[in-house]
């Protein structure tokens, strides 16, 4: 074969082959240039990201509100407002702890079966009113919202609550003022209704020990009823005194709510006037 023969070819595929390489560089040169475009915004996406869970986590820690998230029945995360509010020194000290734990004896099996129900989407009431326990044992009232959210890849439950013991205390004792307006005013008509024959009892009772004139043998007998009468006087005058409401104790009432009337009618020991006092004066502008 000759020189020509192998030139032709060359000739005819060398334009094509250096076609070829420049456009195999123009869409490497592009391809670098998507390439660095995606990485930019990759890095500028991540980066809003983590602003955006920077704000957010400051948002968490820096809420008045406590909030926990627990999982499988061990504390997961919990923040500056929960730690105070249970009395942990740190996160350290509450995460892996048993959440259980904070929740009053006598409501954890309620509680355990409302988290359950809600994991299982079941439509539970978000928010409940409960006690809960510090850590030294002392209890407090919570308002506590819950809700079913996605943590380290795992389903878990996100608890944010408030104290509202000063609430509780506070309708508590409207409830009990409201109560002895009640017991009052009943006391006061009651007291009423009885003064009125009482009166006629002791008056004839009366009248007639002087008709019988010395009869040793009766005598008794008055005495007895006289004393009734002063005991009943007694009474009444107790029930026009009520100003706080003392259940009976040293009686069983087979569990009906009684009112010790002596107690209740009786002048306010001086710790609880000095602290109605320091109330008042607290309570001054």
């Amino acid at each position: 074969m000759d020189i020509v023969s192998w030139l032709l070819p060359l000739a005819i595929l060398g334009p094509l082959l250096a076609a070829a390489v420049a456009l195999a560089w123009v869409l490497a040169a592009r391809l670098r240039r998507v390439n660095a475009e995606i990485d930019e915004r990759v890095r500028g996406r991540t980066s809003e990201l983590a602003e955006s869970e920077r704000q957010h986590r400051r948002l968490i820690e820096d809420s008045a509100e406590g909030m926990i998230i627990h999982r499988l029945g061990l504390i997961r995360f919990t923040n500056a407002a929960a730690l105070r509010l249970f009395g942990f020194t740190d996160a350290a000290q509450a995460v892996g702890q048993r959440w259980l734990d904070l929740i009053a004896p006598e409501l954890r099996d309620v509680v355990t079966g409302r988290v359950e129900a809600r994991l299982r989407g079941e439509s539970i009431p978000a928010t409940v009113e409960l006690e809960a326990l510090r850590l030294d044992g002392s209890r407090f009232w919570v308002a506590a919202t819950a809700t079913v959210v996605e943590w380290e890849g795992a389903p878990s439950t996100f608890v944010s609550f408030v104290d509202i013991s000063e609430r509780q205390r506070r309708e508590a004792a409207e409830r009990e003022a409201e109560s002895l307006r009640s017991v009052a005013k009943l006391a006061n008509a009651a007291a009423h209704e009885i003064n009125n024959p009482l009166t006629v009892v002791g008056g004839n009772l009366q009248l007639l020990a002087e008709r019988l004139g010395d009869r040793p043998d009766l005598a008794r007998y008055f005495e007895r009823g006289e004393r009734a009468i002063k005991q009943i006087a007694d009474m009444v005058g107790q029930m026009t005194r009520v100003t706080r409401l003392t259940p009976l104790t040293n009686l069983d009432t087979g569990g009906v709510p009684t009112l010790d009337l002596r107690r209740s009618s009786a002048p306010a020991p001086a710790a609880d006037q000095a602290d109605a006092k320091g109330d008042a004066r607290t309570d001054a502008p």
